[in-house]
């Protein structure tokens, strides 16, 4: 996965957010599921908020929407 552009890395955790790795109906797997991608977004850093802030935007799921923004006021100062 880290071979893939920072955006390519994005849309990746942005689908396993709004898809689920693990497919619906578990909650232990969604919440592992949603922590891991946001750790995994944190961890891109600055480079990532123009990507995310792009993503915003557009059209996604309330919980995807609420992840991201966490992840926006985790890495901005």
């Amino acid at each position: 996965l880290h071979q893939k552009s920072l955006q390519e890395q994005i849309q990746h955790w942005v689908t396993v957010i709004e898809g689920g790795e693990f497919g619906e109906g578990s909650m232990n797997s969604f919440w592992k599921t949603d922590y891991e991608a946001y750790e995994q977004l944190l961890l891109l850093g600055s480079p990532a908020v123009p990507y995310i802030h792009k993503l915003l935007n557009g059209d996604l799921k309330q919980d995807t929407r609420y992840i991201l923004e966490r992840v926006l006021r985790d890495i901005e100062p």
